[in-house]
């Protein structure tokens, strides 16, 4: 069993309103987390893949780790776990209003972004 099946199988089972109204907005995050670690190889172009396939690989590794376990786990916990395997890369990655700040204002003589429209003067 996959942890979103878990999730929907607790959700039809339980009809809980505090259920019905998180899942929604733990979509959300995951959606926003998707594009947020796309940022990562921009920034960060010597570090492995990860992206949302990364993501998903390591939901499959909870699945697996989990095994018939699964079926023990509650809610909360199911949601928790797929949450976690797209937010544990997410502080690798900064926004991107931040990065181009510290791009304008980082670096020597030598590295130095002159290609913004902008710069900040120490």
């Amino acid at each position: 069993m996959k942890l979103i099946e878990r999730i929907e199988e607790l959700l039809r089972l339980h009809n809980n309103a505090k259920y019905n109204e998180l899942w929604p907005v733990c979509q959300k995050i995951v959606a926003d987390s998707i594009q947020h670690s796309k940022l990562i190889t921009g920034q960060m172009s010597n570090y492995d893949l990860h992206d949302d396939t990364h993501s998903i690989q390591v939901v499959y590794i909870i699945e697996n780790l989990l095994g018939d376990k699964i079926h023990e786990i509650t809610c909360y916990e199911a949601i928790l776990l797929y949450l976690a395997a797209f937010l544990h890369d997410s502080a690798m990655a900064l926004p991107s209003w931040e990065y181009e700040l510290l791009k304008a204002i980082e670096g020597t003589d030598e590295i130095f972004d002159n290609t913004l429209s902008y710069q900040l003067l120490q």
